[in-house]
């Protein structure tokens, strides 16, 4: 067996537009705002605002573990699930958008909740919601973009990231 000669490709072999690029770049960028601010900013502050301050430490893992346990099983189960959807809409823009509407109402539900469940019901919320918009965006890049683009387009979701 030559272990120099290279498989053909079989994604896509035409190229995305420019316009695709910057939609798929804000998607990414849309879902990890949603993500990361009540992470990193805003949970610590309403867990303060609910629960006495003394308690902050052990009230924020009782509102991020089921958070973390709900990102754990849906990115592989909504991957599978858009997997097989046959929708009008679109298999993979079916879930991202289903995702950000569940993202939504989780992050409504983490505003207008005056107690840790209903921050920590929320924050389930937002993790199986953003998890499903972004296992099935993650598949976009395989499926639309074609190899000698990837490069470029993975960078821009990298971008997003650190935005």
């Amino acid at each position: 067996m030559d272990i120099t000669a290279q498989e053909p490709e079989t994604g896509p072999t035409q190229p995305v537009s420019n316009w695709f690029m910057f939609v798929y770049a804000l998607t990414y960028l849309a879902v990890y705002i949603a993500l990361f601010t009540p992470l990193l900013a805003t949970i610590a502050v309403k867990i303060g605002q609910i629960a006495p301050p003394a308690d902050t430490a052990k009230n924020l893992g009782i509102v991020l573990s089921p958070g973390a346990f709900a990102a754990l099983i849906a990115a592989p189960i909504f991957g599978a699930i858009s997997d097989r959807t046959r929708f009008g809409f679109g298999k993979r823009k079916t879930w991202i958008v289903a995702g950000a509407a569940i993202t939504l109402l989780g992050l409504m539900m983490m505003a207008l909740g005056t107690s840790l469940t209903m921050l920590a019901i929320g924050w389930f919320a937002v993790q199986i919601g953003s998890n499903a918009s972004l296992a099935a965006a993650n598949a976009l890049l395989p499926e639309h973009v074609p190899e000698f683009q990837r490069g470029r387009v993975s960078a821009l979701l990298g971008i997003a990231l650190s935005l």
